[in-house]
């Protein structure tokens, strides 16, 4: 009784360490992408930054001209 206690532990454990191995090889692949994918985005964003510091301009500027101005007209009631 205690040896095939013993041999249903270490199946168990190695069932357990098995599903483990495969779960931590999905999880860093599952990283690799998502780093990759954030890399490239920060890589984006920063050529979008340096396309507008080379024109003269700050970066989001106009973006927030673009939302002033409709704020401003929205309070002064022009709709």
């Amino acid at each position: 009784m205690a040896i095939s206690n013993f041999v249903i532990t270490i199946v168990g454990l190695g069932a357990v360490a098995y599903l483990m191995k495969s779960d931590i090889r999905g999880s860093s692949a599952m990283l690799r992408r998502n780093l990759k994918h954030i890399r490239g985005w920060m890589e984006e964003q920063g050529a979008a930054a340096e396309c507008v510091v080379l024109a003269g301009g700050r970066f989001g500027e106009h973006r927030l001209k673009g939302w002033w101005s409709s704020f401003a007209a929205l309070i002064q009631g022009g709709g």
